[in-house]
């Protein structure tokens, strides 16, 4: 899986945008990563990115079309470049381990990125609706859900998409706050991502 923040910021600086655009965007990540979208002013991001608020609306129509443009790349990356794996596992645990490995690493490099969305998406609902179909919206998610049932059928058939999600990503989102916004450690991570895996596979095959 890319790490999207990574590689979100190198390509940012070798892309051919503006130098003034590539300052914005780089300025604007980290402050709405630290203070959140709606306490940071344009002013901010100026002073950040040593812009004025001039160049950033010469760029981006409103601080909302600027957020938006920051997450386009991870919601890409989630569209893109997880189901199309999903398949190469030959059993339901293979297909859990590299879930859980994958969400993991992915939520832990681009935790940045992810703390943004998830602030805006549960405050502002019009912000969902804005980046749905960069989601592939909710038929084509539930398509792939349902395509994992016909692929794994150790997976109870019973279960619809909505709950597959939840028994997939609750451990996962647990275990990411814990350690990012608690701060509790990682003792053993091996041990800590075999608990998980046993969870979300007693989740699964639940009858």
């Amino acid at each position: 899986m890319a790490q999207v923040l990574p590689s979100y910021e190198r390509s940012i600086a070798e892309s051919k945008i503006p130098a003034g655009k590539k300052k914005v965007l780089l300025a604007a990540i980290h402050l709405f990563a630290k203070q959140g979208f709606h306490a940071t002013t344009t002013a901010a991001i100026a002073k950040e990115s040593g812009m004025s608020e001039g160049t950033i609306y010469k760029y981006f129509s409103s601080k909302k079309d600027l957020l938006i443009a920051l997450l386009t790349p991870l919601l890409i990356a989630i569209r893109d470049n997880f189901f199309s794996k999903l398949n190469q596992a030959h059993s339901l645990d293979q297909l859990v381990d590299f879930i859980i490995n994958d969400r993991l690493n992915f939520a832990f490099d681009n935790f940045e990125l992810i703390q943004i969305l998830l602030q805006e998406v549960l405050t502002d609902r019009s912000m969902l609706a804005s980046l749905a179909p960069l989601l592939n919206a909710e038929d084509g998610l539930n398509q792939e859900i349902r395509q994992l049932q016909k692929t794994y059928p150790a997976i109870n058939q019973q279960l619809v998409p909505s709950q597959i999600i939840r028994i997939l990503l609750g451990p996962l989102l647990v275990y990411v706050g814990q350690v990012k916004l608690v701060g509790i450690r990682s003792h053993n991570k091996q041990f800590e991502r075999q608990i998980i895996h046993q969870q979300i596979v007693a989740g699964l095959t639940v009858k």
